[in-house]
């Protein structure tokens, strides 16, 4: 019924993990890799985050509806 929690926390852990270890590993190179690391780290956390969220609405919806198809008697 509420899709795959764990999934969702794994992928927007993925993002923030990301978010402070790129600046972070850039940043012990060079000011110009800690500021290429900022704008991946700050990509894969978007981009997790939004992608977790919308694959868990997905689940959900998925869920809802099989539900309902269930109930309708409906295959």
């Amino acid at each position: 019924m509420f899709g795959n929690p764990i999934t969702f926390i794994d992928t927007v852990g993925t993002g923030f993990k990301d978010f402070y270890y790129e600046p972070a590993n850039g940043f012990k190179k060079s000011y110009r890799d800690g500021g290429y690391g900022m704008m991946k780290g700050t990509g894969s956390l978007l981009r997790n985050t939004v992608g977790g969220t919308i694959g868990s609405i997905g689940k959900v919806s998925h869920s809802i509806g099989s539900a309902l198809l269930f109930l309708a008697g409906d295959q």
